[in-house]
């Protein structure tokens, strides 16, 4: 299963334009997303005492009822709810040692590490999608739910407090009352060295050890979020096309096929969205493009890096002078772009030519589709179309050797089954 970017545009947008789109977006936004990739983070570590403590605390049964969204206590009703880069940015601005008592914030977050400074005193680092930040509290700031157990790693607190630093200059949101709301109850590792686990215990992987896994999703979110501006400003109409269709199309794969029981009907999950879209540009919607899942039922290829090597163009004359494009970077194949067969005449024998080979054993070529025969008869104009591999453009600007190391979720064989390549 992979995600691609399917584009088809009609005649005043030009032959050579889906080279000169792809040069225009790897220029459009390369730096700022690439910028992701090399995010870091720090390290923190629990101290002895902590660790006594909080395993002590384990053995303290938890009421999971008593620690949903509670209403503010009124005395903060007037704390400024805020992220925790809003925390540190209002916290880096005071004097070593100071406090703005005037100001009152509320943030939300996972507790990272917990450190204890005596009986009575801890620091913690709090971290949320915008950042971490140090908070201090002493055991009478935490409400009576949470006094029974302190915190643990991993607990998501709601913390009340002002902004200030240490008088080592630590930018510190300094508590003055702390509520678990979401606690953490499961003994979670440090690292998961085991590949198959990593994806298959994704939430913990993700919580606990692979800062650069969620860099790698976001990094994916800007990506999708540059490709859909690039076209909205060239007027681009983004569509849906049908997952599920009587049979499936436009690319040679085999597919996966499920029933539909209100139907009493097979139905293909899509290989490709191509023909749908060419029914589009028929229709008089001459620029579409489309975002989505392909389902093609092969092996999954791992797409390891080769070497350094640079991208590679490759374009052919095809049979009635078709153009092709290729783009290739570090020997995986990026984009497949091509001026569409509008000649329905030559469309059936194609298909024709493609069943007889089927019914000779390859079940990879798809059947005939005659309804989208009788579409090419209504008039395609001239078009191009191509499709990317949003997966493996990821993979190319995060340097990830594998599809699996990109996706939040890869789909893996089920657990009392074995997997050569482990996704």
């Amino acid at each position: 299963m992979a995600v691609r970017l399917w584009i088809s545009a009609a005649p005043n947008w030009g032959y050579g334009a889906p080279q000169r789109m792809l040069n225009r977006m790897v220029r459009l936004n390369l730096h700022s997303v690439a910028r992701l990739a090399t995010t870091t983070t720090t390290t923190t570590t629990i101290t002895p005492r902590a660790r006594e403590e909080a395993g002590a605390a384990a053995a303290i049964p938890f009421e999971p009822m008593l620690y949903h969204l509670r209403p503010v206590p009124e005395e903060f009703q007037q704390a400024l709810a805020c992220n925790v880069a809003n925390a540190f940015a209002a916290a880096a601005r005071t004097e070593p040692g100071a406090t703005a008592q005037d100001t009152q914030m509320r943030i939300c977050g996972r507790v990272t590490s917990v450190r204890a400074m005596g009986k009575h005193l801890y620091f913690s680092d709090l971290e949320d999608h915008s950042g971490r930040i140090q908070v201090m509290c002493s055991k009478r700031h935490l409400d009576e739910v949470s006094q029974q157990r302190l915190l643990h790693r991993h607990d998501h607190i709601e913390v009340f407090g002002s902004p200030g630093k240490t008088k080592t200059g630590e930018p510190t949101l300094k508590a003055q009352l702390v509520r678990v709301i979401a606690p953490c109850q499961a003994q979670l590792p440090d690292h998961i060295e085991d590949k198959e686990k990593q994806v298959r215990e994704r939430h913990i992987y993700l919580n606990t050890v692979d800062n650069d896994l969620r860099q790698t999703l976001k990094m994916r979110n800007q990506v999708l979020s540059t490709i859909r501006e690039f076209f909205a400003l060239r007027d681009f109409v983004e569509v849906e096309t049908p997952i599920l269709s009587a049979q499936s199309g436009g690319a040679i794969a085999r597919p996966f096929i499920t029933r539909a029981n209100a139907l009493q009907a097979d139905l293909h999950l899509r290989i490709a969205p191509e023909l749908y879209l060419k029914r589009l540009v028929i229709g008089g919607l001459h620029r579409v493009f489309e975002i989505g899942k392909v389902f093609r039922n092969e092996v999954n290829k791992v797409y390891a890096d080769p070497g350094n090597a640079g991208p590679v163009l490759r374009r052919a004359c095809q049979e009635l002078h078709l153009e092709r494009m290729e783009l290739f970077i570090n020997g995986a194949e990026l984009c497949n772009a091509y001026q569409e067969l509008n000649d329905p005449a030559e469309q059936r024998r194609r298909f024709e030519a493609q069943h007889r080979e089927r019914q000779q054993g390859n079940d990879e070529l798809p059947l005939p589709d005659e309804d989208f025969c009788q579409a090419l008869e209504a008039g395609l104009p001239p078009t191009v179309g191509w499709g990317l591999g949003v997966d493996r453009v990821i993979m190319v600007l995060s340097g990830k050797p594998h599809i699996r190391d990109v996706l939040a979720f890869p789909i893996l064989a089920p657990k009392q089954a074995t997997s050569q390549d482990g996704c």
